[in-house]
């Protein structure tokens, strides 16, 4: 059997880094060390969680994912850009990897593929647990939660 820990909302929201789509520019400089992990991210406002992300595969890191969210050509015209530029600046947390490995009992982790099934496995249980306003909803592919501060 596999258990999940779900950290405390509050204490993941707490680390935080402020972003902004301004001029098609987005910098690093306030995820200092974090920019070259993996995990998970978590967008935010105002303790308000709006979406939940991964990164994925052995390059894609924390900095790098930010990256194609903020700038407006990295983000290809995908749909989360638009909202993050009409909520900014919006708030971003992170979880690394080496917590998400601790939080998950009953698995061993100790190849690549397993560590990324951790990631994925954290990142549901978050969405799941959090609802975020950007995430489209279980069974309701491609729709947004429609609550105050959300339009």
């Amino acid at each position: 059997m596999i258990k999940i820990s779900i950290p405390r909302k509050k204490d993941v929201l707490n680390a935080t880094c402020s972003l902004r789509t301004v001029g098609g520019k987005w910098l690093e400089t306030c995820l200092k060390s974090m920019q070259k992990e993996r995990g998970i991210y978590i967008f935010h406002k105002r303790m308000d969680v709006l979406y939940v992300g991964k990164t994925g595969g052995e390059t894609m890191t924390f900095g790098i994912r930010l990256r194609r969210h903020f700038q407006k050509k990295a983000a290809q015209g995908k749909r989360i850009w638009n909202l993050l530029k009409r909520h900014e600046p919006v708030e971003v947390s992170f979880i690394p990897d080496n917590e998400i490995y601790r939080r998950i009992k009953g698995a061993r982790i100790s190849t690549k593929r397993l560590e990324d099934e951790a990631i994925r496995l954290m990142e549901a249980a978050l969405i799941l647990s959090w609802q975020p306003k950007f995430q489209p909803r279980v069974g309701k592919k491609n729709k947004l939660r429609k609550e105050k501060g959300c339009t």
